[in-house]
This record gives structure tokens, C-alpha cells and sequence, in this order.
């Protein structure tokens, strides 16, 4: 995982409870932020990886009849969803006692109104870059997917199809995250808020898995 301060910012915010993610994916603010943008949704099933398409579906992929095929994946069971880009991250937890869930819409820039409150700024945080190794490398079978696809794969877990564009052999995917650091009354810095970016190929830390392994 690699670490890297950059510039400071601030982090503006809207919330909403009481509402479904179906509702969510066809608000028009969302659709514009979103639309072609990747996403995590987890269910008691799977964690999918998608892409929020202009009609308001999630594309997945999947293997059938030896084929990487898109699909729309059912919302039915995803009890949490992400979807993020470079500058705003969406982030949905259902809730299990009352109908709908809770969202939180979080972003570089300040939006219009999308969802009911204005939730309290982040300011003059010191941003913190992160990425997450993503388990696979690069497969063969990328050339078989989609443009804006790619596949991974190892032994403990099989193939993996992650949204990240390529055509070349690179070895691994990342989650690139940035974390908002603030300091408290005391000095001490902690993590305020960790906003996903995109999933992409780091050529870093292919030299690095190389080098150690």
C-alpha cells in the first residue's frame, strides 16, 4: 500500500435515510456523477463489481458457456453499495429495521442539492493518497472482454473481472482510495473520511510484487 500527502482540501456532504437504492440510481444529479463509473455492491452472495450504466442499471460480468458476458445485476439483495470516481463517492447501507437505507453523497465539489441535509464539511484536511492490491493478475482472457474490462486470476480464488480498461499484459489491479486527515484539539491527526477513486493498473507495485516474490 502506498502513501502520498498531497494538497489540502475540503469535503462537502449530503445525506438521506429512508431511502432504496433503486431510487438512488435514477436521481438525475447521480446518473451525471456516476453514469459509466465503477462501483461495489455487496449482497449475502457476493461482493460484484459493475459499472452504473446510463439506464440506470449496474453491469456486471460473467463467464458463461466459456464467454465473458455483461449482465445487469439484481438489486434485490445488496445490502451496501459504492459507487465512486475522481471527485464525489456515493455510499448506501440498508437498514434493516425501517424501509430504505442510509446514503451519503461525499465530494471534492459542492453539489446542488441531491439529498435531504447538508451533512457537516471537512475542512483544511491534509489528503492522503492509498491504493489496495486487488487479489489476481492479469489474464489472458482481458482479450475476451469488453473494452472497458479486464480480467485477473489466481489459484486461491479464481477469475476475477474488475472495470479497468486494458490490453496489455500488466500484472495488477488497485483500489486507489484518498483519505482526509484531520487533527483534533490535541494535535493528533486522524482519519476523518476515506473516499474510493477507481480501480487501475499500478505499474509500481508490479516492480515491487516482482522484486519480493
Amino acid at each position: 500500500m502506498e502513501t502520498e500527502e498531497i494538497v489540502t482540501k475540503t469535503l462537502h456532504g449530503q445525506v438521506q435515510d429512508g431511502i432504496n437504492l433503486e431510487t438512488i440510481l435514477k436521481e438525475t444529479t447521480i446518473c451525471k456523477l456516476f453514469t459509466d463509473e465503477a462501483g461495489l455492491f455487496y449482497s449475502p452472495q457476493s461482493c460484484d463489481i459493475g459499472y452504473l450504466r446510463s439506464d440506470n442499471t449496474i453491469e456486471i460480468l460473467r463467464q458463461k458457456r466459456g464467454q465473458w458476458q455483461p449482465q445487469t445485476l439484481s438489486l434485490e439483495s445488496v445490502f451496501e453499495a459504492r459507487l465512486f470516481c475522481e471527485t464525489a463517492e456515493l455510499s448506501w447501507l440498508n437498514n434493516q429495521e425501517e424501509p430504505g437505507g442510509r446514503v451519503v453523497l461525499a465530494s471534492d465539489i459542492k453539489q446542488s442539492k441531491v439529498f435531504e441535509q447538508e451533512i457537516d464539511e471537512i475542512k483544511d484536511c491534509t489528503l492522503l493518497d492509498q491504493q489496495y492490491l486487488v487479489w489476481g493478475q492479469y489474464d489472458e482472457d482481458t482479450e475476451a472482454a469488453p473494452d472497458d474490462w479486464s480480467v485477473v486470476s489466481t489459484s486461491q480464488i479464481g477469475q476475477l473481472a474488475v472495470p479497468v480498461a486494458s490490453k496489455k499484459a500488466q500484472d495488477f489491479v488497485v483500489l486507489k482510495s484518498r483519505e482526509y486527515v484531520a487533527t483534533d484539539n490535541d494535535g493528533n491527526a486522524y482519519v476523518r473520511y476515506e473516499r474510493l477513486l477507481n480501480f487501475e493498473w499500478d505499474k509500481k507495485v508490479t516492480k515491487e510484487a516482482k522484486k519480493n516474490g
